[in-house]
């Protein structure tokens, strides 16, 4: 048990010594990136935060022509390769993929070679966990193969096994916070302890879901004719002058969703999911969150370790997306582990 907690110890020391690094600039590789075009301007993006490992200093035109570039000078063409890495010190050399012809890619290798740069290239994918990518060769051609991932047959059952058995267990074991939680929320203000909504799941399907109430009896009144548009998803209010004190903790600490381990039990939701949005707001935006359908809600998930509250509607559809092309028992666990965490620091708490 020591050795394992020395262990765990040095690689959580290493690995913010090298995020420091990173961030600081010390252990960021000096970047060109090859190419112009939209993916090009991607790439740039995703290596703007310099805890990414890059420090991107400039574009290499694939063409004579000099594109204009946002953020970044065009700093030459593809036969001033050599010379812009001597110039501006660069150690890595990204090449987007889209924009450079396959008789360029060995003359850039060559180059990267002769000047001991890195060369790496970009891969024009959704985003995508890396243990579902293997490198196979078709004749002399190198692909990239992404391995499906389906929630069908008996990875259903599996995961439908272990939510029924943890939400079970989860049940047995908070039950008599349940009961502290109801009393609070009767004692301290008016109305039922419990609040249920209609709420969507798999395939579309309406359930009941329950949760325990944290705002008043007549939330219209408290708004003082405020107007919510309760269509947009992933929406919630700050400072919201509906919420009760006790509500206010409760959903601090993710205490009031603990109800919904009851509707993980009967199989209206996962314990890792897409969050559950009210019917409303899935009528309105039918075709942006149908793909959120294919498997059943989760009380948790992968944009809620994310940042709950603080994760924008567009980045709380991708991480979705990315939770359903991604699935894995193994990355359940991941979430399930990295929202006690979350809820623990209360990040974007609302």
């Amino acid at each position: 048990m020591i050795a394992l907690l020395l262990e765990l110890a040095v690689r959580r020391v290493y690995r913010w010594y090298v995020r420091h690094g990173k961030r600081t600039g010390r252990l960021a590789l000096r970047t060109l990136i090859v190419g112009t075009g939209d993916e090009a301007a991607r790439m740039r993006v995703a290596m703007s935060e310099p805890v990414r490992g890059f420090r991107p200093v400039g574009h290499i035109a694939v063409t004579d022509k000099r594109e204009r570039t946002e953020g970044l000078p065009v700093v030459g063409a593809m036969v001033d390769l050599a010379g812009a890495i001597t110039q501006h010190d660069v150690e890595c050399v990204f090449v987007s993929s889209s924009e450079v012809p396959p008789a360029l890619m060995s003359e850039i290798a060559r180059v990267c070679r002769r000047t001991d740069s890195q060369l790496r290239f970009s891969a024009n994918l959704p985003e995508t966990l890396m243990t579902r990518l293997s490198v196979q060769s078709v004749d002399d051609v190198p692909v990239l193969s992404l391995r499906p991932v389906r929630l069908t047959g008996m990875r259903a059952f599996v995961k439908r096994s272990v939510d029924a058995l943890f939400g079970a267990v989860g049940l047995v074991v908070a039950s008599p916070f349940l009961v502290l939680i109801g009393a609070a929320i009767r004692l301290t203000s008016k109305g039922p302890a419990l609040f249920h909504q209609a709420r969507v799941t798999k395939d579309g399907r309406i359930f009941t879901m329950y949760k325990f109430r944290t705002m008043v009896v007549n939330p219209e009144a408290a708004l003082n004719g405020a107007v919510i548009d309760v269509t947009r998803p992933f929406f919630k209010l700050e400072d919201d002058p509906r919420v009760t004190r006790v509500g206010r903790f409760l959903r601090s600490w993710s205490l009031d969703e603990l109800p919904q381990l009851w509707n993980v039990v009967k199989g209206d939701m996962s314990l890792v999911g897409p969050r559950a949005l009210p019917v409303e707001q899935v009528a309105t935006h039918q075709e942006a969150l149908a793909h959120r359908n294919e498997v059943r809600a989760g009380m948790t998930g992968w944009w809620q370790i994310q940042g709950r509250s603080d994760v924008d509607y567009e980045r709380a559809l991708k991480m979705d997306l990315f939770y359903i092309e991604n699935w894995s028992l193994t990355l359940d666990l991941y979430i399930i582990l990295k929202s006690i965490g979350a809820v623990l620091a209360r990040r974007g708490a609302v």
